[in-house]
């Protein structure tokens, strides 16, 4: 559980080359629980994919993996080895206000960037925010996913990273925000479809 770390005959830890690793070379090379999470995931998406059976005693042999896993980390974080934030910060809704801005006031400089990737940029942050999904979901929206129901936007996502198969779809309602245009998902979606043609069908 140590990332290839043993213990040499005098105590101290050693990596793979023999060398001694002090404690906080070890809480730098420790891995995220959440990592940990992500190869067991795989291990599992791979014994699917190739139709095996996912044994009881494999199960439990990472179940106390991961359980054993978690402990050193608290461990290494108890003693300040480890930063207590595990991956990714939430970015706070005054950081969205900020970064909403900076989109909606980009002026393209060169051929490093473009209007129309601002125009794009712009709704495709604040529904990110909106419908609090991922990237490639938003990415994957299209018109068709899109209705209105008295005041609010009805976006619905047929699949995302955690149900495949659209069986837990449910509708998202999207407001208008009239108090701050800036971070206003409607207003910024009319800009988008006024200020790009639309595509026949089988276009390009």
């Amino acid at each position: 559980g140590d990332g290839g770390l043993h213990r040499g005959e005098d105590g101290n830890l050693l990596d793979v080359n023999g060398q001694v690793v002090t404690e906080q070379a070890q809480g730098k090379r420790t891995k995220a629980v959440s990592t940990i999470g992500g190869y067991r995931s795989a291990l599992v998406w791979y014994y699917k994919e190739h139709n095996m059976k996912f044994s009881n005693d494999l199960e439990i042999a990472l179940s106390n993996y991961i359980a054993g896993f978690k402990r050193n980390v608290a461990d290494l974080k108890q003693r300040g080895l480890m930063d207590i934030q595990e991956g990714r910060a939430p970015i706070a809704f005054s950081g969205y206000v900020i970064v909403s801005q900076a989109i909606l006031t980009h002026i393209p400089q060169g051929r490093s960037s473009s209007w129309q990737q601002s125009i794009f940029a712009w709704p495709f942050f604040i529904f990110c925010w909106n419908l609090m999904a991922r990237s490639c979901s938003i990415g994957d929206l299209m018109l068709q996913h899109i209705r209105w129901h008295n005041d609010a936007l009805i976006c619905t996502l047929p699949k995302h990273k955690g149900d495949q198969v659209g069986d837990k779809i449910v509708d998202r309602h999207v407001f208008a925000n009239p108090l701050n245009p800036n971070i206003c998902p409607v207003l910024s979606l009319g800009v988008l479809l006024f200020c790009k043609p639309f595509r026949e069908v089988g276009g390009q």
